[in-house]
């Protein structure tokens, strides 16, 4: 009897090793771009806080400074001629959710330099124009 030489069968695919490197790759994709996003809210948290903190000073200054809150001060003319009075009654008025002395008040912190935007403290309430627009941070 004659023997056959036994052949070899080739097979196709990946090996087990070779898909659990592939797996450790992705995964390790995965948990960057998770922790860049994180890095990336937490950046943009960081700069809200900051400028919050910023116009708190600015807010406390102009009150130690000129002895009236920004916006309810009823002299405001008197050191600048753009100014518009506010009523002296120690509250910042509104009777909508924005009323005028709030609009008022980011006027008085310009004109007064506490601040570096300016904000012209007249016509319809417009964010960014008459008052404040803090930087929002997305969820």
């Amino acid at each position: 009897m004659i023997k056959k030489p036994l052949t070899t069968i080739k097979q196709q695919g990946f090996t087990l090793v070779e898909l659990s490197i592939v797996i450790i790759i992705i995964g390790l994709l995965i948990a960057g771009v998770t922790a860049g996003q994180s890095l990336i809210k937490l950046v943009r948290l960081n700069a809200t806080i900051t400028e919050f903190k910023k116009y708190e000073l600015a807010f406390y200054v102009f009150t130690e400074t000129y002895r009236h809150i920004p916006g309810d001060m009823p002299n405001a003319s008197a050191f600048w001629s753009e100014a518009i009075d506010g009523n002296g009654n120690g509250v910042i008025d509104s009777t909508e959710i924005v009323g005028p002395e709030v609009i008022e008040s980011w006027q008085h912190l310009s004109l007064s330099g506490m601040i570096t935007e300016n904000y012209s403290g007249t016509g319809s309430p417009t964010i960014g124009t008459n008052y404040l627009s803090l930087r929002i941070v997305q969820p």
